[in-house]
């Protein structure tokens, strides 16, 4: 197929975002203290079919080469946080800020919240086909009330009020909670798909020299012949697989094994290990799967699959993600209406404010 066809799609989807940042400009045109937005973007890789400077004749280089370009991709939607225009308008509560700096404010309560759960659901469904994702849940608590009349106050010389006078300021979201329980198992008959099955986690080393921590089994082989990531990141400990291996096997204890050309009994090259914690839940999500301990979810506990209620390996299979798409349909309705109902709260107060100004006339 022409490659043309691919090359330009790539175009079409950065002029889109181009044009997506713009339109998005020019709806704020009139937005006080908004920043405008300017869509940066980078050519992708080249196919040197030849080089430039390679030898034409025993004398001369060709000048140029020929290198086929495949297209375009997005880097960046960049902020620009040029000073904008100042408009005088008298009003003692309007503040311009001449130079650098944030205001900092508390977003409204009960629709922001509703937002919150309605992206933290779309997160959700946005990951029902990643293998290992663990859905999120969003909490939220009462903020303080203001007590007219405390429960209890004597009425008269012998009776009590039974509830008391007191009236909410709202709501705020107080966690976004990732529950781990065990989602689906897939069979796929990759020797190099692991699922957990129970409690633990794969350790993996980044680039950076940390550790972080992932459910998702989907491992690979690099050129080195390491066991790592999708994202080439490889499992701690690290183990390489023989260039020659012809077979290899992954017990439910995390023992790796091999076959190698010239015998029929397999040998053990390394052993997986896995690492649990406290409270999971406390990890601090890096996105890719992965994830790091933090002081709520306590230090990462090492052990050998199948003792001391460490989960084993199913060698072949891959954990799903433990999204459930009718479930979350469902919160996502509750959300919005939720959302509705805040809406139509503010249009309300909106009303009989207006009708209060409208008293006299």
């Amino acid at each position: 197929m022409l490659q043309s066809l691919w090359i330009a799609a790539t175009g079409m989807e950065a002029q889109k975002l181009a044009v997506d940042t713009i339109a998005n400009n020019l709806a704020n045109v009139n937005t006080v203290g908004f920043k405008r937005s300017r869509a940066n973007f980078q050519d992708l890789m080249y196919l040197t079919l030849k080089a430039p400077g390679t030898a034409a004749t025993a004398e001369t280089q060709v000048p140029t080469g020929v290198e086929i370009g495949h297209g375009v991709r997005p880097v960046a939607v960049q902020r620009i946080f040029s000073q904008g225009d100042y408009k005088k308008t008298d009003n003692p509560l309007d503040l311009a800020i001449e130079g650098d700096g944030f205001f900092q404010v508390l977003l409204p309560n009960g629709e922001e919240a509703q937002k919150l759960a309605v992206d933290t659901i779309a997160n959700n469904l946005a990951n029902v086909n990643t293998v290992g994702f663990k859905r999120s849940r969003a909490n939220f608590q009462d903020l303080m009330y203001l007590t007219l009349k405390a429960p209890g106050t004597a009425a008269t010389a012998e009776t009590q009020v039974p509830t008391g006078v007191e009236i909410g300021h709202g709501v705020r979201p107080v966690a976004v909670q990732r529950i781990f329980s065990q989602g689906d198992y897939k069979k796929t008959d990759n020797p190099l798909d692991l699922a957990i099955e129970g409690d633990g986690f794969f350790q993996v080393l980044l680039p950076n020299g940390e550790l972080a921590y992932t459910r998702s089994g989907a491992l690979k082989i690099d050129r080195e012949g390491r066991i790592v990531t999708s994202d080439g990141d490889p499992i701690q400990p690290e183990i390489s697989i023989p260039e020659d291996a012809t077979a290899i096997s992954v017990g439910s204890d995390g023992t790796v094994s091999v076959i190698q050309p010239g015998t029929t009994e397999a040998s053990q090259i390394g052993q997986i290990q896995l690492v649990k914690f406290i409270n999971p839940a406390g990890l601090r999500c890096l996105g890719r799967n992965l994830f790091m301990p933090t002081d709520a979810s306590g230090e990462p506990i090492l052990g050998i699959p199948g003792e001391e209620g460490f989960g084993t390996i199913a060698q072949g299979y891959v954990e799903m993600s433990n999204v459930s798409v009718v479930e979350e349909m469902v919160n996502m309705i509750v959300a919005l209406r939720a959302y509705e109902v805040n809406a139509k709260a503010i249009q309300t107060a909106d009303e009989m404010m207006q009708m209060t100004n409208n008293i006299k006339r």
